[in-house]
């Protein structure tokens, strides 16, 4: 029975079921980091464009009110319009989104 408690036998497969579950920890912390700066990006890109679609509105180059087109813009991207206003010739659209119940938010502006 000393024998039995004091061998190896079956000591890699420990080592092994250690280090996967250690690699899925680290690969589920890095996942919601990462999944959030996608996100922003994401985010970004949908408010820049609906700052740029309701400029074009405001001078003509395309149909509409300036800010119906901004949030049609983010409505079809997903995100909840906060702010639009227009300046002189100059818009600005503020979104934001929903992420796991983190609220990421974003600001563009676009002229002439």
């Amino acid at each position: 029975m000393r024998h039995f408690m004091t061998s190896n036998r079956g000591s890699g497969t420990v080592l092994v079921v250690g280090l996967v579950g250690t690699v899925v920890c680290l690969v589920t912390a890095l996942a919601v980091p990462l999944n959030l700066v996608v996100q922003q990006a994401r985010l970004q890109a949908s408010v820049d464009q609906a700052a740029i679609d309701a400029n074009h509105a405001l001078r003509g180059l395309i149909t509409g009110y300036p800010c119906n087109v901004a949030k049609t813009v983010l409505h079809i991207n997903m995100a909840t319009t906060g702010k639009c206003s227009i300046v002189g010739e100059v818009t600005r659209v503020d979104a934001s989104v929903n992420v796991a119940g983190i609220v990421l938010t974003a600001t563009a502006w676009a002229g002439p």
